[in-house]
């Protein structure tokens, strides 16, 4: 069996996974190179799509904030794939190109709301989910409610499933972020 990750298109995928490809085509307007690895496991990639789905379609974080939480997850996960593909779309959602790269960078952002998320992000992947009271208190001061806390972690387990599953297919960026 050959280390590398094969990619499959809709001839060639397993036959649950054929109907999300379409979707997602159907969605995006194109198919991801990333799809192409999900898609070798109809579970993983159905179970991605709800997830990405449910975050970005039924959270009440707006899409400034569920782009913070995607640029920065993909950021501390050192998914150069994911930065790339997210770092567009940050900037469709009303982020500045300052602030994505400030994102992409790991330093604060000057919209102090958007830094209590993002420093929120880091920490929860840095600390294995753990926060301190500290960053706790600062989250719900900021605006954020405890709702909104279990929608980040929704937001990171969908980078966590792209994010890892792009680093073991060594995925390339389809084009540069600049």
């Amino acid at each position: 069996m050959s280390k590398s990750f094969p990619h499959v298109n809709e001839e060639n995928a397993p036959e649950a996974s054929k109907a999300l490809m379409k979707e997602s085509i159907k969605r995006l307007g194109f198919l991801p190179k990333a799809h192409e690895v999900f898609a070798i496991s109809p579970a993983f990639y159905d179970s991605y799509l709800s997830m990405y789905g449910n975050f970005v379609g039924n959270t009440s974080l707006t899409p400034k904030e569920q782009n913070v939480v995607f640029v920065t997850a993909s950021t501390q996960n050192a998914c150069e794939y994911c930065m790339n593909i997210h770092a567009f779309g940050a900037e469709a959602s009303g982020l500045s190109k300052q602030e994505v790269k400030d994102i992409l960078a790991d330093q604060p952002l000057s919209d102090q709301k958007l830094e209590v998320l993002r420093q929120t992000v880091s920490s929860l992947l840095l600390n294995h989910g753990q926060l301190t009271n500290e960053s706790k208190q600062a989250f719900f001061e900021s605006g954020f409610t405890h709702e909104q806390l279990l929608e980040v972690l929704l937001g990171i387990g969908s980078k966590v499933m792209s994010n890892y599953a792009n680093l073991l297919a060594e995925s390339k960026p389809e084009r540069e972020y600049s």
